[in-house]
């Protein structure tokens, strides 16, 4: 948006008028002007245009909507591949986690899925409390990293201790 005003008032002398243009003028990526969107119908502007071409019509809602999410899915995937953005699974009521908070972790049990998306009720020294599962971490059970790390006791018992460090 920034650029297209910019253009405007570059190649217009008049800033009025430039600024008055912007509803006429098509957006890029779907080739529809914002009054066009929001009225369905062209605005009349300085330019000559076909009276009826003034009369709102719908007939390109399905093809915006279309295009519309495609670009929305454009800006996900460009976002979740330069936040590495990943989806998070799922956790099993009466899993054991620890919960991130600003005091620091505090341990806690998985009781059930809340109503909420990605939201769990979890139990805790303190209480039950309604947290999102980005806040929360899976504590391995000492059988999946001997699978997973093909280990000695001792190496899996070293790796716990290092990540309840860093939490």
């Amino acid at each position: 948006m920034v650029q297209t005003v910019r253009r405007m008032l570059s190649s217009s002398g008049d800033l009025y008028t430039a600024l008055l243009s912007y509803p006429a003028t098509p957006l890029p990526w779907c080739n529809l002007s914002p009054a066009e969107l929001s009225m369905g119908r062209r605005l009349r502007t300085s330019l000559p245009l076909a009276t009826k071409l003034l009369v709102p019509q719908w007939t390109y809602l399905t093809e915006f909507r279309g295009k519309n999410k495609q670009y929305k899915e454009n800006q996900k995937k460009n976002f979740d591949r330069s936040h590495r953005a990943k989806p998070l699974t799922p956790i099993e009521p009466n899993s054991e986690v620890w919960i991130t908070s600003e005091r620091g972790a505090i341990p806690g049990r998985v009781v059930a899925t809340s109503d909420a998306p990605r939201s769990y009720i979890v139990e805790t020294p303190g209480g039950e409390v309604h947290r999102n599962r980005r806040h929360l971490y899976v504590v391995p059970t000492e059988q999946t990293w001997l699978q997973e790390s093909n280990g000695t006791q001792q190496e899996v018992t070293q790796q716990l201790q290092g990540i309840l460090k860093k939490l």
